[in-house]
């Protein structure tokens, strides 16, 4: 019963999300922001700092940049 109510209350991330998109676009994502990757790790840190997406200690700001992603895929700016 709890797990059931756990489960229900998920809320996804927008990191999720941008993992999922990775596993599926990532030669768009990677023709998009013209970078080469390995994972969704390195593609948010390196469109941080592409961006200057950056929070204090010069840390890329991963939602901030995450929202970003999710952004111009909305928009139709990552051409597939």
């Amino acid at each position: 019963m709890e797990r059931e109510r756990e489960i229900r209350a998920f809320v996804p991330e927008k990191f999720w999300r941008i993992l999922g998109l990775f596993e599926t676009q990532k030669e768009a994502l990677e023709k998009h922001y013209k970078v080469k990757v390995e994972d969704s790790d390195e593609l948010i840190e390196k469109i941080g700092r592409k961006k200057g997406i950056l929070k204090k200690g010069d840390e890329v700001n991963v939602d901030q940049t995450s929202r970003e992603i999710l952004r111009a895929w909305q928009k139709a700016e990552i051409k597939f």
